[in-house]
């Protein structure tokens, strides 16, 4: 064995009898070994939290993607700053669609909506007297 891993290794050996001697010194010494496995624990979960959070935006960026890629082939007036507005949220209400595509007639804001209804980018959903559009591809994947 090559002398610089045996030296090492009776410091590591060390290192731990020191640890293991003041733990010893604890009045409850098996809250260390419970620290170190919720520590485990706590690592886990957040690993765990980041692959989902991951998936998720792989899959609303991919959504995002296909949707852009449809509007554009279905209607000449559907943009890219239009897609990232509905993906945004997962509801919209019209005056966004107004801002966006700059337009302040009434008529042509409805039969924009219309267009996007049919087409099955959005979904109108009526709340009281005021009517939302649901983007149902994104809570489709926000809901897993």
């Amino acid at each position: 064995m090559d002398m610089a891993v045996l030296l090492q290794w009776g410091l590591a050996s060390r290192a731990l009898a020191e640890l293991n001697r003041n733990i010893l010194r604890l009045p409850n010494p098996s809250m260390i070994i419970n620290t170190i496995a919720l520590q485990e624990a706590k690592s886990s979960a957040v690993e765990q939290t980041a692959k989902h959070s991951n998936h998720l935006i792989d899959a609303i960026i991919s959504q995002m993607q296909a949707t852009l890629e449809y509007g554009e082939k279905e209607l000449k007036w559907y943009n890219r700053e239009l897609n990232d507005a509905i993906f945004a949220q997962p509801y919209l209400k019209a005056k966004i669609i107004e801002n966006i595509v700059q337009k302040t007639s009434r008529t042509t804001i409805t039969k924009y909506l219309s267009e996007l209804t049919r087409l099955g980018i959005l979904m109108p959903k009526e709340v009281g007297n005021q009517v939302f559009y649901i983007n149902t591809d994104l809570i489709r994947i926000l809901e897993g």
